[in-house]
């Protein structure tokens, strides 16, 4: 009895293998002919490919400063608590945000980050003449230092003549510095 269930699993196991195997064939060279026929829609105009721009030379890879001025690396150590007020910086972070606050904060506001787009959407081209666009970022109870680095990432990778504005949303939440600071 017990051999004819495991036979019966086997078989099973193997037929949903293949049912797959066939489905992701089919998906796949369908979707090659569909991306085939759609590349040759024509653009006008002069394009361009975006690339990301730095407002400021970012810091060296695995090396940033974070607000408190310190200089941090993007290691193990990042997250050492050296005195009474990391943990509490760090355990009042994990309970209002759900991260740890304290590394957060080490990282700084300016880092380098991978451009992870496919690779044919870094070989799309786009006309020059496009129109500028307001950022808009909404926020609650966000730590402090999560939220700059949100906005100056917004502003060292977009390329300055299509950004026109961006737009903090402050939804009601309890930030202990005033942003207009900042």
């Amino acid at each position: 009895m017990g051999s004819v269930t495991l036979r019966y699993f086997c078989y099973g196991c193997l037929f949903t293998s293949l049912t797959w195997s066939v489905l992701l064939f089919l998906y796949f060279s369908l979707s090659q002919e569909s991306r085939l026929s759609s590349s040759h829609v024509p653009i006008q105009g002069a394009q361009h490919r975006f690339q990301p721009r730095f407002t400021r030379r970012p810091a060296p890879p695995n090396r940033a400063h974070g607000h408190d001025g310190r200089r941090g690396d993007l290691s193990p150590e990042m997250g050492m608590i050296y005195n009474e007020k990391d943990q509490e910086v760090r355990d009042t972070g994990y309970h209002r945000h759900a991260f740890n606050v304290l590394i957060s904060n080490r990282i700084g506001y300016h880092r380098d980050l991978p451009d992870t787009r496919n690779e044919k959407c870094k070989a799309k081209t786009y006309p020059l003449a496009l129109q500028t666009a307001s950022v808009v970022i909404c926020f609650f109870n966000e730590a402090f230092s999560a939220l700059l680095r949100t906005v100056h990432s917004v502003l060292d990778r977009t390329p300055s003549y299509l950004l026109h504005e961006i737009i903090l949303v402050d939804d009601n939440s309890e930030l202990g510095k005033p942003l207009h600071l900042h």
